[in-house]
Protein backbone atom coordinates (compact mmCIF):
# COMPACT_ATOMS: atom_id res chain seq x y z
CA UNK A 1 0.00 0.00 0.00
CA UNK A 2 1.34 3.51 -0.89
CA UNK A 3 2.12 5.91 1.76
CA UNK A 4 -0.90 8.04 0.89
CA UNK A 5 -3.61 5.11 1.06
CA UNK A 6 -1.95 4.26 4.26
CA UNK A 7 -2.29 7.33 6.08
CA UNK A 8 -6.03 7.76 4.50
CA UNK A 9 -6.93 3.99 5.91
CA UNK A 10 -5.08 4.84 9.33
CA UNK A 11 -7.23 8.21 9.35
CA UNK A 12 -10.32 6.78 8.81
CA UNK A 13 -9.54 3.82 11.28
CA UNK A 14 -8.55 6.79 13.95
CA UNK A 15 -11.92 8.38 13.26
CA UNK A 16 -13.54 5.47 14.40
CA UNK A 17 -11.76 4.43 16.96
CA UNK A 18 -11.08 8.07 19.01
CA UNK A 19 -14.77 8.36 20.39
CA UNK A 20 -14.01 5.37 22.73
CA UNK A 21 -10.67 6.47 23.04
CA UNK A 22 -10.51 9.67 24.22
CA UNK A 23 -13.45 9.42 26.29
CA UNK A 24 -11.56 6.95 28.27
CA UNK A 25 -9.01 9.31 29.29
CA UNK A 26 -6.49 8.32 26.39
CA UNK A 27 -4.45 10.24 23.80
CA UNK A 28 -4.14 9.83 19.99
CA UNK A 29 -0.07 10.05 18.80
CA UNK A 30 -1.42 10.33 14.59
CA UNK A 31 1.93 9.39 13.39
CA UNK A 32 2.84 6.56 15.05
CA UNK A 33 -0.92 5.61 15.76
CA UNK A 34 -0.49 4.93 19.25
CA UNK A 35 -3.16 5.95 22.25
CA UNK A 36 -1.53 6.65 25.44
CA UNK A 37 -2.98 7.04 29.02
CA UNK A 38 0.19 7.24 31.98
CA UNK A 39 1.05 4.40 32.05
CA UNK A 40 -0.74 2.12 29.51
CA UNK A 41 -0.10 2.22 26.07
CA UNK A 42 -2.29 1.27 22.68
CA UNK A 43 -0.56 0.47 19.56
CA UNK A 44 -2.13 0.21 16.35
CA UNK A 45 0.38 1.68 13.86
CA UNK A 46 2.44 -1.72 13.20
CA UNK A 47 0.81 -3.29 10.57
CA UNK A 48 1.72 -5.68 7.83
CA UNK A 49 1.44 -4.61 4.65
CA UNK A 50 -0.52 -7.25 2.19
CA UNK A 51 -0.29 -4.34 -0.95
CA UNK A 52 -4.02 -3.62 -1.29
CA UNK A 53 -4.85 -4.41 2.48
CA UNK A 54 -3.12 -4.14 5.76
CA UNK A 55 -3.14 -6.63 8.81
CA UNK A 56 -3.24 -4.77 12.24
CA UNK A 57 -2.94 -6.90 15.62
CA UNK A 58 -2.87 -4.14 18.22
CA UNK A 59 -0.34 -4.13 21.35
CA UNK A 60 -0.69 -3.27 24.67
CA UNK A 61 2.17 -2.22 27.14
CA UNK A 62 2.60 -1.24 30.75
CA UNK A 63 5.17 0.96 31.89
CA UNK A 64 5.64 2.01 36.05
CA UNK A 65 8.17 4.77 36.69
CA UNK A 66 9.81 3.01 40.07
CA UNK A 67 9.93 -0.46 38.89
CA UNK A 68 11.81 1.19 35.61
CA UNK A 69 14.11 3.38 37.69
CA UNK A 70 15.35 0.14 39.38
CA UNK A 71 15.35 -1.83 36.54
CA UNK A 72 17.13 0.76 34.80
CA UNK A 73 20.26 0.76 37.27
CA UNK A 74 20.82 -3.18 36.67
CA UNK A 75 20.08 -3.12 33.10
CA UNK A 76 20.36 0.50 32.11
CA UNK A 77 19.89 -1.12 27.72
CA UNK A 78 16.56 -2.53 28.39
CA UNK A 79 13.48 -1.53 27.78
CA UNK A 80 11.82 -2.48 31.17
CA UNK A 81 8.59 -2.52 30.64
CA UNK A 82 5.98 -4.57 32.78
CA UNK A 83 4.40 -5.96 30.36
CA UNK A 84 3.95 -5.91 26.28
CA UNK A 85 1.46 -8.49 24.82
CA UNK A 86 -0.61 -8.69 22.14
CA UNK A 87 -4.73 -8.92 21.28
CA UNK A 88 -4.55 -12.64 21.19
CA UNK A 89 -6.51 -15.63 22.69
CA UNK A 90 -3.84 -16.76 24.85
CA UNK A 91 -4.07 -12.99 26.67
CA UNK A 92 -7.95 -13.49 26.84
CA UNK A 93 -7.67 -17.03 28.26
CA UNK A 94 -5.44 -14.80 31.66
CA UNK A 95 -8.40 -13.61 32.30
CA UNK A 96 -11.07 -16.74 31.46
CA UNK A 97 -12.45 -15.04 28.55
CA UNK A 98 -13.11 -17.49 25.95
CA UNK A 99 -15.63 -15.32 24.23
CA UNK A 100 -13.59 -14.58 20.92
CA UNK A 101 -12.46 -18.24 20.64
CA UNK A 102 -15.36 -18.03 17.75
CA UNK A 103 -14.62 -14.37 16.29
CA UNK A 104 -14.22 -14.21 12.56
CA UNK A 105 -10.88 -12.26 12.98
CA UNK A 106 -9.76 -15.23 14.69
CA UNK A 107 -8.05 -18.05 12.48
CA UNK A 108 -7.91 -20.79 14.52
CA UNK A 109 -4.28 -23.55 14.23
CA UNK A 110 -5.10 -27.24 15.21
CA UNK A 111 -1.74 -26.69 16.83
CA UNK A 112 -3.15 -24.85 19.75
CA UNK A 113 -4.05 -21.32 20.73
CA UNK A 114 -0.66 -20.30 20.58
CA UNK A 115 -0.55 -20.86 16.90
CA UNK A 116 -3.94 -18.86 16.43
CA UNK A 117 -3.86 -15.75 14.13
CA UNK A 118 -6.05 -12.73 16.06
CA UNK A 119 -5.72 -9.85 13.03
CA UNK A 120 -7.73 -7.11 11.46
CA UNK A 121 -7.38 -7.78 7.80
CA UNK A 122 -8.27 -3.91 6.50
CA UNK A 123 -8.32 -2.19 3.11
CA UNK A 124 -9.70 1.29 2.61
CA UNK A 125 -12.98 -0.19 1.75
CA UNK A 126 -13.76 -2.65 4.40
CA UNK A 127 -16.58 -1.84 6.75
CA UNK A 128 -14.57 -0.67 10.20
CA UNK A 129 -18.02 -1.69 11.70
CA UNK A 130 -17.62 -5.10 13.29
CA UNK A 131 -14.11 -4.97 13.12
CA UNK A 132 -14.13 -1.77 15.60
CA UNK A 133 -16.95 -3.60 18.23
CA UNK A 134 -14.72 -6.64 18.27
CA UNK A 135 -12.08 -4.51 19.37
CA UNK A 136 -13.90 -2.61 21.77
CA UNK A 137 -15.25 -5.71 23.22
CA UNK A 138 -11.84 -7.29 23.80
CA UNK A 139 -10.74 -3.96 25.13
CA UNK A 140 -13.83 -4.08 27.92
CA UNK A 141 -13.16 -7.56 28.80
CA UNK A 142 -9.95 -8.01 29.08
CA UNK A 143 -6.92 -5.21 28.47
CA UNK A 144 -8.94 -2.52 31.06
CA UNK A 145 -8.99 -5.18 33.29
CA UNK A 146 -5.65 -6.26 32.68
CA UNK A 147 -4.44 -2.40 32.73
CA UNK A 148 -6.08 -2.23 36.33
CA UNK A 149 -4.75 -5.16 37.84
CA UNK A 150 -0.90 -3.93 36.88
CA UNK A 151 -1.99 -0.25 38.01
CA UNK A 152 0.66 -0.17 41.02
CA UNK A 153 4.25 -1.84 42.06
CA UNK A 154 1.55 -4.35 44.80
CA UNK A 155 -1.19 -5.20 42.08
CA UNK A 156 1.79 -6.15 39.88
CA UNK A 157 3.54 -8.23 42.31
CA UNK A 158 0.27 -10.11 43.44
CA UNK A 159 -0.54 -11.25 39.74
CA UNK A 160 2.23 -12.37 38.61
CA UNK A 161 3.91 -13.80 41.89
CA UNK A 162 0.57 -15.18 43.27
CA UNK A 163 0.21 -17.45 39.97
CA UNK A 164 3.67 -18.37 40.18
CA UNK A 165 3.70 -19.31 43.55
CA UNK A 166 0.49 -21.43 43.20
CA UNK A 167 2.05 -23.79 40.67
CA UNK A 168 2.82 -27.53 41.83
CA UNK A 169 6.54 -28.68 41.04
CA UNK A 170 5.02 -30.99 38.64
CA UNK A 171 4.04 -27.17 36.45
CA UNK A 172 7.16 -25.84 37.59
CA UNK A 173 8.70 -27.91 34.82
CA UNK A 174 6.41 -27.82 32.16
CA UNK A 175 7.42 -25.58 28.89
CA UNK A 176 4.04 -24.19 27.73
CA UNK A 177 4.29 -22.62 32.09
CA UNK A 178 7.74 -21.41 31.54
CA UNK A 179 6.34 -19.64 28.22
CA UNK A 180 3.03 -18.43 30.11
CA UNK A 181 5.80 -15.69 31.92
CA UNK A 182 7.82 -13.01 29.40
CA UNK A 183 11.00 -12.72 30.91
CA UNK A 184 10.33 -8.64 31.56
CA UNK A 185 7.18 -9.64 33.39
CA UNK A 186 9.27 -11.99 35.81
CA UNK A 187 11.78 -9.26 36.28
CA UNK A 188 9.50 -6.17 36.95
CA UNK A 189 7.47 -8.96 39.33
CA UNK A 190 10.84 -9.41 41.29
CA UNK A 191 11.48 -5.89 41.62
CA UNK A 192 7.60 -5.29 42.46
CA UNK A 193 8.14 -8.18 45.57
CA UNK A 194 11.41 -6.13 46.47
CA UNK A 195 9.42 -2.73 46.38
CA UNK A 196 6.96 -3.57 48.59
CA UNK A 197 9.35 -5.26 51.29
CA UNK A 198 7.51 -8.84 50.81
CA UNK A 199 8.61 -11.48 53.19
CA UNK A 200 7.96 -13.36 50.42
CA UNK A 201 11.10 -12.09 48.16
CA UNK A 202 13.40 -14.74 48.63
CA UNK A 203 10.89 -17.37 47.63
CA UNK A 204 9.83 -15.83 44.74
CA UNK A 205 13.64 -15.37 43.31
CA UNK A 206 14.20 -18.71 43.82
CA UNK A 207 10.42 -20.03 42.49
CA UNK A 208 11.75 -17.70 39.48
CA UNK A 209 15.03 -19.62 39.46
CA UNK A 210 13.36 -23.21 39.72
CA UNK A 211 11.21 -22.65 36.63
CA UNK A 212 14.09 -21.46 34.26
CA UNK A 213 17.14 -23.46 35.39
CA UNK A 214 17.14 -25.18 31.88
CA UNK A 215 16.95 -21.46 30.52
CA UNK A 216 19.93 -19.34 30.15
CA UNK A 217 18.22 -16.71 28.71
CA UNK A 218 15.96 -16.06 31.96
CA UNK A 219 18.08 -17.50 34.37
CA UNK A 220 20.75 -15.21 33.99
CA UNK A 221 18.67 -12.19 34.74
CA UNK A 222 17.20 -13.43 37.27
CA UNK A 223 20.82 -14.18 38.87
CA UNK A 224 22.00 -10.45 37.80
CA UNK A 225 18.64 -9.12 39.42
CA UNK A 226 19.05 -11.55 42.94
CA UNK A 227 22.52 -10.54 43.66
CA UNK A 228 21.99 -6.51 43.41
CA UNK A 229 18.88 -6.64 45.42
CA UNK A 230 21.36 -8.76 47.57
CA UNK A 231 23.92 -6.13 47.34
CA UNK A 232 21.30 -3.47 47.82
CA UNK A 233 20.16 -4.81 51.25
CA UNK A 234 23.40 -4.89 52.59
CA UNK A 235 24.63 -1.55 51.75
CA UNK A 236 21.05 -0.26 53.59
Amino acid sequence: MNKKDRIALDKKIQEKLNPFYLKKGYQLDEKLFIYTNDCFTVFWGDASDFGDWLSFRPNFQILNSKIKNNLSIVFPDKSNVVSNKSQDLQMAKLFGVCDFDCSIFVDLSDNGIEYSNYSYKIGIDTDLQPIIKDHIQFMEKVTFPYFEKLSTVKGISDYFNNRLLALTDEELKDRKVMKSFQKEEVLCAIIASYLENEERLTEVIDTYKKLYSTSEFYFNDINVLDNWIKDNNEVN
